[in-house]
């Protein structure tokens, strides 16, 4: 299932906070949405997004999905090149969320932060997620996160940029946990407050912790936007 917005519709998919853990969305592409409503709004509730594809969308707050509130399950998602003032991916606030088995890419925050995913006060499990070629005019290229808990596991951040501080992840007053993932990218906190444990990862420029190496990833075909690792 396609929903084209055709440019001329803002904000059709609407999850008011009825909707339960059983409440699944699935299997349907989004594009074309153009406003400053974002395509799609998860207003607390619980619902789980899968096997989406959000694509060329634009809105104030989120380009691809704006949450407030809840806390759903997100699987199997392609959101790329979606734009927003804030969040050109995904913005979040006061919700807790799960990011599995999804990729992120070309999003952009034109006016502020987080080019993939802006947060705000709130907590987020990614596993098995590429965050790659976002970009952001503020901070976080990659990711903004203020005021948040953050635990990445199997995830590549990588080629995202921005004009200000942390092409990779900007994270002012939050908690961060990275467990073998790839972050070839800036990480910056602008402070010396907030905890970052990282572990058994490749870290651009080195980290210091168990098991964490700083050696070329292999990426593929980084200036062709690949990065999937060589065979072998």
């Amino acid at each position: 299932t396609i929903i084209d917005c055709n440019a001329v519709i803002s904000g059709p998919v609407v999850l008011n906070g009825q909707q339960t853990e059983a409440t699944v969305f699935d299997g349907f592409t989004i594009q074309n949405c153009q406003g400053d409503v974002s395509p799609i709004r998860i207003e607390n509730g619980s619902a789980t997004l899968n096997n989406l594809i959000v694509t060329n969308n634009s809105g104030e707050e989120g380009g691809g999905i704006n949450i407030t509130g809840g806390d759903p399950t997100l699987i199997g998602l392609e959101i790329k090149n979606n734009s927003a003032r804030t969040g050109g991916g995904i913005r979040s606030s006061n919700c807790s969320i799960n990011l599995v088995n999804s990729v992120l890419s070309g999003n952009s925050a034109n006016i502020s932060d987080g080019g993939g995913i802006s947060s705000v006060a709130s907590s987020w499990d990614l596993t098995n997620v590429l965050i790659i070629g976002n970009s952001a005019v503020d901070d976080g290229g990659g990711i903004s996160c203020g005021s948040s808990n953050l635990t990445l596991t199997n995830v590549t951040i990588a080629g995202n940029a921005t004009n200000d501080k942390g092409d990779g992840i900007y994270y002012p007053n939050a908690n961060i946990t990275v467990v073998n993932c790839i972050l070839w990218n800036e990480i910056n906190d602008n402070s010396t407050s907030s905890p970052l444990n990282i572990q058994y990862s490749n870290i651009q420029g080195g980290f210091e912790g168990e098991g964490n190496i700083s050696a070329d990833p292999l990426f593929t075909g980084p200036d062709n936007g690949d990065y999937t690792l060589q065979a072998g």
